[in-house]
């Protein structure tokens, strides 16, 4: 996609056009609500029964409504179109260099990559390596020559990345969407 049309994907997905079936996509076929037991299935339920009770005794749904619900299913869904774009989109190739390390300004930090999410390459190289410590092992692979030089390293979401998924103008305007794992 041109950088244009990337920008207007994203932009629908503010808008909430992609909502539905990103939540299928991210709950149903990914298997994240399938098969799960059934306390948690009860935990999830009294969960939603307490902030429905909550904002019901606090008189609270416009709040809950506008806070949580509406960016839930507008920006989120945008945020994590972007992030799934970040992680496999427009890679050379499988293996190390299927998948990106986008080393955040601080406005992404805040809004795409909480929790060292941005480390997606060092979390394939090591998935049982808690968030809290990406950001280190991170430091300790580019000491190797081999990671450095393989490894696939964005500086920005909305710069860096935009740049290295977008097509030049007019190669190629067809819609499509990106997918997501």
């Amino acid at each position: 996609m041109t950088r244009g049309r990337v920008l207007l994907e994203i932009l629908k997905h503010c808008l909430g056009r992609y909502t539905a079936s990103d939540l299928k996509q991210y709950t149903v076929d990914s298997g994240m609500s399938v098969g799960l037991p059934a306390a948690t299935r009860r935990r999830q339920v009294l969960f939603y029964l307490a902030v429905a009770g909550l904002a019901t005794w606090l008189h609270g749904w416009t709040v809950l409504l506008l806070y949580w619900v509406l960016p839930m299913f507008t920006f989120l869904i945008a945020i994590l179109y972007v992030r799934d774009i970040a992680e496999h989109h427009g890679l050379p190739r499988q293996g190390l260099m299927g998948s990106r390390t986008v080393l955040p300004w601080g406005w992404d930090r805040l809004v795409f990559c909480q929790n060292g999410v941005n480390y997606h390459t060092e979390h394939h190289l090591y998935p049982s390596v808690p968030f809290f410590r990406l950001g280190r092992l991170h430091r300790r692979l580019m000491q190797d020559q081999g990671f450095r030089r393989d490894a696939v390293l964005t500086r920005g979401y909305l710069t860096g990345l935009l740049d290295e998924v977008s097509s030049k103008a007019g190669v190629d305007d067809a819609p499509q969407r990106t997918p997501t794992h």
